[in-house]
């Protein structure tokens, strides 16, 4: 009896040391890429706060970088604070209510201000798919958070383009973008996420105090109405305009034949938003 006794417990020991093993070979399937990137690029459908590192890859070993603070509501309501070194202030804000942006920088009495160019998902992913062809595969954790990868390949193979989300909330917590001969050009990571934030209204409010030069964000002579996440006019002239975050630049030019292009590193799909988003034919 005894002897039975002790293996029914040896038979339930082995049992229980191999469950965790059993359940790391079980794989959820990952979501389809249309639905993965229908949440991604909608407007935060849930509350978040987060801390984003930004690096650019260049001719030099050490990559530029900068650190984003964001608080993200429901509605369209975000604000993204560009870190200065240390305690220092932020060295521009990007306050969005839902209609209206507004870029304040703090080392000057400038801010740009715009309605906000909103796009349907639809839309947008309609124009990934008309670039891209799209993969999805476990992404690992980002952020302590689990994901989802999605990669985006020219029609030659090239990855140009990687997306991990958030499996819970569908969130973009890094992206990476690469050059055309394969190099890491330009890489945006959360390194801190919190879900939920506590924020009073007046965080995205969009107004100025007195004595600020107001600026129009769809300004002449080509009227985007769009620009990528923490870019701003920094300089216009006839025939270009001539955008940055601080540590990356790219250009809208006109050409000699009246023709207007995009220049720079921006992904074909942001770059291809752009010309999208100008109130002058192109």
């Amino acid at each position: 009896m005894m002897e039975k006794i002790m293996m029914k417990v040896e038979l339930l020991v082995v049992a229980l040391l191999a469950a965790p093993s059993l359940q790391a070979k079980i794989r959820v399937p990952p979501p389809s890429a249309e639905t993965l990137l229908l949440r991604a690029l909608a407007p935060a459908a849930t509350a978040y706060s987060a801390v984003e590192r930004v690096q650019v890859f260049g001719a030099t070993p050490k990559p530029k970088a900068l650190r984003v603070r964001i608080v993200a509501m429901p509605g369209g309501r975000v604000r993204r604070d560009v870190l200065g070194a240390g305690k220092k202030p932020p060295v521009f804000s990007v306050s969005c209510d839902g209609r209206h942006t507004l870029i304040l920088g703090r080392r000057g009495n400038k801010a740009w201000r715009g309605p906000v160019f909103e796009e349907d998902p639809r839309a947008s992913l309609a124009r990934v798919r008309s670039l891209y062809e799209v993969s999805v595969s476990t992404g690992g954790r980002v952020a302590k958070r689990a994901t989802w990868r999605v990669d985006l390949r020219a029609r030659d193979g090239r990855l140009r383009r990687s997306l991990w989300l958030d499996r819970e909330t569908g969130l973009r917590l890094k992206r990476e973008t690469y050059r055309p001969e394969g190099g890491l050009a330009r890489r945006e990571r959360f390194t801190q996420f919190k879900l939920g934030a506590d924020a009073e209204p007046s965080v995205f409010e969009t107004g100025v105090s007195s004595g600020t030069q107001i600026l129009p964000l769809n300004a002449p002579p080509f009227r985007p109405r769009w620009a990528p996440e923490g870019f701003f006019l920094v300089g216009a002239e006839a025939a270009a305009m001539t955008f940055s975050d601080g540590i990356d630049v790219y250009s809208i030019e006109k050409t000699a034949d009246g023709r207007l292009s995009v220049k720079g590193s921006l992904s074909e799909d942001d770059a291809a938003r752009v010309l999208d988003s100008l109130e002058v034919a192109h």
